[in-house]
């Protein structure tokens, strides 16, 4: 009997790795196992079942061999891809989640069964590769070392039924619009989209108004009553990014007009035509809305963008008169005294002039919102942060915004994707009571549960006039963790939770050891909105 001809090198290497950990063949011969019998046929199938290169004759298993090896592999290549296949599962919808989990968690307020949520479909997806890693460690890794190939196939019921649960769960793979749609259609029309617009950033707004637009379209389909619709045509209205809400809405307000103008048309199709009529313009007037919002955010960019190109320009003004100075100096020795005294004289008084009209521009750029805060609304809450870093001995001349809750999600994961690696940060945080209050610190956030030193780090309290300045060298001023949002003191005394807006686990601490002054007994707290400026 030959073994093939074509076995590669691959093949053999395999081999030998796994034959050292193979047991004796029962015949007698002190060789191992190498070979695998699954022909049912064969004369020793019942009894022996593995076999050794001396078993390999013709009365004995008269057929190809099966490399024990290989087989193993086979089997641990199915089991590990289904393993993989839950990670990247996860990871995706993990990556979905991390701007869109808001309108998830605003559509399960309005369902019954939780167990239909996005979130208990993760959980129920997570439990499987929990079971299936557990399940692998404890009864399969090292039968597969071994090589126990008859005991690995036994185990061939319970892949089959990790890959039934798996498969339930697949449609997660088109994770978006279309699975938010399977997931909540029924809530759908019970959530106004104005409270949408109100709670919610952009992206997720615009993909709830193309699940209420293909629910509204289904209505009109019942309308038109034609059994011809290619559904999917408005699923991939669902799946494409590209397809415009503005090109559905007209096509939309075409069908109506052509419904309303039939001479068939009774009460109650009239009706449902103008409820429709009157969301679709309801629709229209927030598109209009959002893209006024969105040309008022370019300019405002636009206009930050050229003050620090005038401010680089004056710096770099200033750089070359020095230079030129300098050179002049030299130039001149015999009067190098006078004429250094002179012209550094007028330097400090040309200096003075342009740092007072730099002033001046912050001043007045500071009063159409330099800190661009939704929480400081007033001029008056706006010159009381100044106050504050004049305490703290500097001055805020400028800002750019980082992250805010209500923008980018109140996760303490979405907290760290827009605030890790920038040191020079306020934060500014706003209580469901309406108390402003917050801290500053020149570290970073990353970390793995870090406490990071700072001497120069205070709080506020918008209900005391003061700051409150970090004691000793600063040793613990920040925590750096990435399950929490932003976190200052030794002893937590000031702590922000992820998902701080909805659960009362943000509080200010007892016991203020680290900012002494700033607590007046714990207090818990729950966040309107939480702003995080570079500074």
């Amino acid at each position: 009997m030959e073994i093939d001809s074509n076995s590669n090198s691959t093949t053999l290497q395999v081999i030998i790795q796994h034959q050292e950990n193979l047991e004796e063949c029962n015949c007698g011969s002190q060789e191992k196992v190498m070979f695998y019998c699954e022909d049912q046929k064969c004369p020793s199938f019942v009894h022996q079942r593995l076999f050794c290169p001396s078993c390999m004759r013709p009365d004995k298993h008269p057929h190809a061999p099966v490399f024990i090896a290989i087989r193993n592999k086979n089997v641990s290549n199915e089991w590990n891809q289904l393993r993989q296949e839950v990670i990247n599962l996860k990871q995706k919808i993990l990556n979905w989640m991390s701007i869109h989990e808001p309108l998830s968690l605003l559509l399960d307020e309005y369902i019954i069964n939780e167990e239909i949520s996005l979130r208990h479909k993760y959980n129920q997806l997570k439990k499987l590769g929990e079971d299936i890693e557990a399940f692998y460690q404890i009864n399969f890794a090292e039968l597969s070392i071994k090589g126990e190939i008859l005991k690995l196939q036994e185990l061939n019921n319970n892949l089959n039924g990790f890959r039934d649960r798996f498969k339930q769960l697949e449609f997660l793979k088109k994770i978006g619009p279309i699975v938010l749609w399977m997931l909540y259609s029924d809530v759908i029309p019970l959530v106004s989209h104005q409270i949408v617009l109100q709670r919610l950033s952009l992206p997720n707004y615009e993909i709830f108004i193309k699940l209420r637009l293909y629910k509204m379209q289904m209505s009109l389909n019942q309308l038109l009553k034609d059994q011809k619709v290619d559904q999917e045509v408005y699923l991939r209205f669902l799946e494409n990014p590209e397809e415009s809400n503005e090109n559905f809405i007209q096509n939309m307000r075409s069908k109506l007009k052509f419904i309303a103008d039939t001479d068939e048309l009774n009460i109650s199709n009239a009706l449902q035509i103008g409820e429709l009529r009157s969301e679709l313009d309801s629709i229209a007037t927030s598109q209009m809305l959002i893209s006024i919002i969105q040309k008022m955010k370019e300019q405002e960019k636009s206009t930050v963008d050229k003050f620090n190109e005038r401010i680089l320009e004056f710096e770099d003004s200033l750089r070359r008169l020095s230079e030129r100075l300098i050179n002049q100096t030299k130039q001149n020795k015999k009067y190098s005294d006078n004429l250094v005294k002179s012209l550094e004289n007028r330097l400090q008084i040309k200096q003075a002039q342009e740092r007072n009209h730099v002033d001046q521009i912050n001043i007045n750029f500071e009063k159409f919102k330099v800190l661009n805060s939704k929480i400081l609304k007033t001029d008056t809450q706006q010159n009381q942060i100044r106050k504050f870093f004049g305490q703290a001995g500097r001055n805020l001349s400028f800002s750019q915004l980082l992250y805010r809750g209500s923008q980018h999600s109140f996760s303490a994961s979405s907290f760290h994707k827009f605030c890790d690696n920038k040191p020079f940060t306020l934060t500014i945080i706003k209580t469901v009571q309406g108390v402003i209050l917050g801290g500053y610190t020149e570290q970073s956030w990353e970390g793995e549960d870090t406490y990071k030193q700072d001497p120069n780090a205070w709080l506020f309290n918008f209900e005391d006039p003061d700051i409150f300045k970090v004691n000793d060298d600063g040793k613990y001023a920040i925590l750096a963790n990435h399950n929490f949002g932003p976190t200052f003191g030794g002893g937590y005394d000031l702590h922000i939770s992820s998902d701080c807006d909805s659960k009362w686990q943000s509080y200010v601490s007892k016991d203020c050891e680290t900012y002494n002054g700033f607590c007046k007994g714990k207090q818990l707290l729950r966040i309107e909105d939480i702003e995080v400026f570079l500074v």
